[in-house]
């Protein structure tokens, strides 16, 4: 039994003489299988990133283009 749902969509594949019908996975069903992600920054983690590397831009030689 293939316990489909009404619209489910099916994957279908020809093998020789016979037609595999397959329940194509819906996103819901993905849901978590790439894990967490990254992790995310805050506002003031981005304007310290920000504030040392013009620091080390300018350390370096490197001018800001106005």
């Amino acid at each position: 039994m293939l316990n489909l749902r009404p619209g489910q969509r099916l994957n279908q594949i020809v093998e020789d003489n016979r037609l595999i019908l397959e329940p194509v996975e819906d996103a819901d069903a993905l849901a978590g299988s790439l894990g967490k992600g990254h992790h995310t920054h805050s506002v003031d983690e981005i304007k310290a990133a920000g504030r040392k590397a013009i620091t080390e831009a300018e350390a370096a030689g490197l001018k800001e283009n106005s």
